[in-house]
């Protein structure tokens, strides 16, 4: 059962490498946050791509330190290339990144895979209230296409995902048809859509397809802000799309406390503004900030060393027992035919009194059958 536990391990450390990557300096300033693009995305228009990409971090920067009163700002980032982009035009806005280049782990993703998370970016936060979130997960279609960024203020909804990974926050608001985040509560026989506002929002409840009249309390409605709302400067974790919310409520600004937010379920009550308040973060950084600073931020380019791995399989006769051998096989196979991603080098070693080279480092993308079929049939 050795090859089990490294198969298990490996799996293990792709894990882990989802995380938190980037550093906080005493000045405020988070480098090193690290943005891969997924080995399998495809490299057409990858110029546009990596020009919405940038276009998006600097807002993205702009909008934190706005947020934060200038105490903190991501000042670099690091936008991993696949390496299976290398040779092609894009791969020259990215160097091989050499031993003090620090990228471990990823703290924005973007991946052309199935939209789990929605068309929109979306924290991973396995964790509670408070607890640093996985990774940030950006959909390729979102970067593609940049015509409503002006209209979602994408550099503060990017900001916020930005505040939920690093800080443990969760949205201020509610979810159509959701038991336990609604959308709207009743309030001295009241409907009042679910967020945090410093003043009560005017708008429309307008059922899934837009048509209107629709009542919250007997129908699926979502609730858009409608008319003149020129008084509301907060909650970023609710309307970002509105120019005034740049900032999250004080406890003091907050016009009622008692909605059944994400943030307040899973926060006991407490706002996104005394998580951040009260965090390690601020704990660090020295002074007070400054909003009216200028938050451009640093975009490094890398490309990414083609990954290569090495099977190694274990065929000595002890490996009939409890069948051991059949799982094994059966684990190795589906590995090489369905797991692995295209781009890398994968390579096959058996030993048992002496070892074998099954098959050599070879990339998967034109050999996974072959790859897989060297895979023994039966321990030796």
């Amino acid at each position: 059962m050795k090859i089990l536990h490294i198969y298990i391990l490996q799996i293990v450390l792709l894990v882990i490498r989802n995380g938190n990557s980037m550093e906080l300096s005493s000045s405020g300033e988070y480098t090193g946050v690290t943005v891969r693009i997924h080995e399998d995305s495809p490299v057409d228009n990858c110029q546009q791509l990596l020009d919405n990409l940038q276009d998006l971090l600097e807002r993205t920067s702009e909008s934190v330190g706005v947020a934060s009163g200038g105490r903190v700002w991501p000042s670099q980032y690091i936008v991993v290339l696949p390496s299976s982009w290398s040779g092609s035009p894009c791969s020259s806005r990215g160097e091989i990144p050499r031993g003090n280049t620090r990228f471990k782990r990823d703290d924005i993703i973007i991946s052309d895979g199935p939209l789990v998370y929605g068309a929109h970016p979306c924290t991973v936060q396995p964790k509670g209230c408070g607890e640093k979130g996985a990774y940030i997960s950006l959909p390729l279609s979102y970067l593609r296409d940049n015509s409503s960024w002006e209209e979602e203020r994408a550099g503060k909804l990017m900001a916020h995902q930005f505040f939920k990974l690093r800080f443990g926050l969760f949205d201020e608001q509610g979810y159509p048809d959701d038991p336990l985040y609604p959308n709207y509560y009743k309030h001295q026989g009241r409907i009042l859509p679910t967020g945090s506002t410093n003043i009560d929002v005017k708008g429309v409840w307008l059922t899934e397809k837009g048509m209107s009249p629709c009542a919250p309390d007997n129908e699926v409605c979502v609730f858009h802000p409608q008319g003149d709302n020129d008084g509301l400067i907060c909650s970023l974790g609710y309307l970002p799309q509105l120019e005034g919310t740049t900032r999250y409520c004080t406890p003091e600004q907050l016009n009622f406390r008692i909605p059944p937010t994400k943030q307040n379920v899973i926060c006991g009550g407490k706002s996104a503004h005394e998580i951040i308040e009260g965090s390690e973060d601020y704990r660090l950084v020295s002074g007070t900030g400054d909003s009216n600073s200028s938050f451009v931020p640093r975009v490094d380019f890398v490309l990414s060393p083609r990954e290569k791995i090495v099977l190694v399989l274990e065929t000595s006769s002890s490996m009939g027992e409890d069948e051991d051998w059949k799982w094994i096989q059966k684990v190795a196979h589906k590995l090489i035919r369905y797991d692995l991603p295209s781009s890398i080098e994968v390579g096959v070693v058996s030993f048992s009194n002496e070892s074998k080279v099954e098959y050599p480092l070879t990339k998967l993308e034109s050999a996974r059958g072959k790859l897989a079929d060297s895979v023994p049939d039966k321990y030796r």
